[in-house]
């Protein structure tokens, strides 16, 4: 995958989660059963592979919206 892809993925998931109503991340992972390591990993720009579609998928349930919401974003136009 694409490095700049990944930055902008991960940059969408932490605005996403900022503007959520979890009040950590420890506490959005342990409710959605998504590992901490992997989750903090990706987050931090340590792990070389963003997260893949079906990972996007779980946090988009996870954070009640669709992955069309996701990707509506000018980020990716």
């Amino acid at each position: 995958m694409d490095r700049d892809l990944s930055i902008l993925l991960t940059e969408r998931i932490k605005e996403l989660l900022k503007n959520s109503s979890y009040k950590s991340i420890n506490q959005f992972c342990k409710q959605n059963n998504i590992s901490n390591s992997t989750f903090y990993s990706f987050l931090n720009g340590k792990k070389a592979k963003a997260p893949n579609l079906i990972t996007i998928d779980k946090i988009c349930k996870s954070l009640n919206i669709s992955i069309k919401e996701f990707f509506d974003d000018e980020k990716f136009s």
